[in-house]
């Protein structure tokens, strides 16, 4: 179990005061749904939630995101979400008023052993190429990293080692 204790579990509420939206989070997430629907960035994940919450703001409500518990793990957060998701339900389900399109739990974010090797056997595939190489090794040529990010690495792969 992770022993980080800085993630929440946020709601976002409708013009109703209903729960429409549950997620996880660290930092200021919570708020990033609806300052994205303000801005009318569009969002590939969930478009149904983006559209919901620009459609609130025409109409002059902003929707409102809050904590419903914090200082947990990461395990503990998305087990959480996962519950909550359940109780609500789901729109698209036909379950509940939750605009969530997975059960939550980390979905689609952390993907598994299984998907890693694949992703990676595909890397390594196209780093077969000697274009694909030239392009990789030139990415950086000419870039300097600043100190604090050079000192930073350092600290992490003296860790790995």
């Amino acid at each position: 179990m992770n022993a980080v204790r800085d993630r929440y579990v946020y709601a976002i509420n409708d013009e109703f005061g209903v729960p429409c939206y549950i997620g996880v989070g660290k930092g200021n997430r919570l708020r990033k749904h609806v300052q994205k629907a303000q801005q009318g960035k569009p969002i590939k994940a969930n478009p149904v939630k983006n559209q919901y919450f620009i459609d609130c703001i025409k109409r002059g409500y902003i929707p409102v995101a809050y904590k419903v518990a914090e200082n947990l793990s990461i395990d503990e957060a998305y087990e959480y979400e996962k519950i909550l998701i359940a109780w609500y339900g789901r729109r698209d389900l036909g379950t509940g008023n939750l605009l969530n399109v997975r059960e939550g739990g980390g979905g689609g974010k952390n993907p598994g052993k299984e998907t890693r090797a694949k992703m990676s056997a595909k890397a390594i595939e196209r780093m077969k190429s000697p274009e694909a190489r030239i392009v990789a090794g030139n990415s950086m040529r000419g870039k300097k990293h600043t100190p604090e990010w050079s000192a930073e690495v350092s600290i992490k792969i003296k860790k790995w080692w």
